[in-house]
């Protein structure tokens, strides 16, 4: 690569070379590969019995939603999947507000 520095034409790979940045052959480790080639955004796999099981709660029912704060808040289910993930929901809080993708360890009676 050739830039331009004061006028001069300037070889910024071996300017780069010279301050011992890269040209060493190695590349840098961004990580995001495994054995399997891809980035895990999903956090800790489901444990093995939960993958496709039934939802243990049923659209209507009146439930407890674990919020970020750490504080419980009433809900009603409105929907329940089964996923790869185990059972996710769809719940609707007293306001109106509907929160979609709740996974049922978040829930409680």
């Amino acid at each position: 690569l050739i830039g331009m520095a004061g006028g001069e034409e300037v070889d910024i790979l071996a300017e780069a070379e010279a301050l011992g940045l890269g040209g060493d052959g190695m590349e840098e480790d961004l990580g995001g590969e495994d054995e399997n080639r891809g980035e895990d955004l999903s956090g800790a796999a489901p444990e093995a019995d939960a993958i496709l099981s039934e939802p243990k709660f049923l659209v209507g029912q009146q439930v407890q939603v674990l919020k970020e704060n750490g504080a419980f808040a009433t809900c009603t289910v409105v929907a329940a999947d089964k996923t790869e993930m185990g059972p996710m929901y769809a719940v609707k809080f007293q306001d109106g507000l509907v929160q979609s993708l709740v996974p049922e360890e978040d829930l409680s009676v």
